[in-house]
């Protein structure tokens, strides 16, 4: 069922261009605490883009990729191998 309503929302974007999430929620005929879920999972998924006016647009996402575990240093815990 998320993806039906995800495909709306990118439907939705991709027809009519940058949007809120209250204004998705109207467009897709569903309730806005759900529509604002969806497009953060989307949005962490690289799928959505959050603009600076707070419109949702199809696109790269803004957010900082959290995928890598960094230590004190800053660095992903990978070292060099050495000969």
């Amino acid at each position: 069922m998320p993806r039906q309503l995800d495909e709306a929302i990118l439907d939705r974007l991709r027809y009519d261009g940058p949007a809120t999430w209250t204004d998705l929620a109207a467009a897709v005929d569903a309730h806005p605490a759900r529509v604002r879920r969806r497009c953060g999972v989307l949005q962490d998924e690289g799928v959505l883009r959050l603009t600076t006016g707070g419109l949702y647009t199809v696109g790269q996402s803004n957010r900082p990729e959290t995928n890598a575990p960094s230590d004190a240093n800053g660095t992903s815990g990978r070292t060099a191998a050495s000969d």
